[in-house]
């Protein structure tokens, strides 16, 4: 038995609060760690393996809560057009560090906020199969 199929519901399936949260501590430790890495290539990796498992976690959310799963990717979007943007503002200023140093905050805040609204917003409920979305077991 392949276990292609049990992956595949739990990619599609929905997410609870609770598994959110736990995503979310676990997410949150494997960050601090970085700051302990022993290698650069730990650095290079890290990033990736949180933002896929992030992405993982906040579309099974926001399939619980009704909302589309495609929603995950609005942070991200928002936080790389936020550095295309301080980027080009970055040549017409003299002295772009302070720029730097004062943008990390509106992105740490939206993302925290993003997290917040999934963490705490309400599941919606399974609405029971209908007698047209059934499948007919007997016959």
């Amino acid at each position: 038995m392949s276990p292609l199929p049990a992956l595949w519901r739990y990619l599609t399936g929905r997410g609870k609060r609770r598994e959110f949260w736990a995503g979310l501590a676990l997410f949150f430790g494997l960050t601090l760690s970085a700051a302990f890495a022993p290698s650069p290539l730990y650095l290079n990796v890290l990033p990736l393996i949180l933002t896929a498992l992030w992405l993982l976690l906040a579309s099974r959310r926001l399939r619980a809560m009704g909302w589309s799963p495609w929603l995950s990717l609005a942070p991200i979007i928002t936080v790389l057009a936020f550095f295309f943007a301080l980027l080009l503002l970055a040549r017409t200023i003299p002295d772009p560090q302070k720029l730097y140093d004062t943008s990390l905050a509106p992105i740490g805040f939206g993302w925290l906020a993003f997290n917040l609204l999934l963490g705490f917003w309400p599941s919606k409920a399974l609405r029971p199969p209908t007698p047209e979305t059934q499948a007919e077991v007997f016959g």
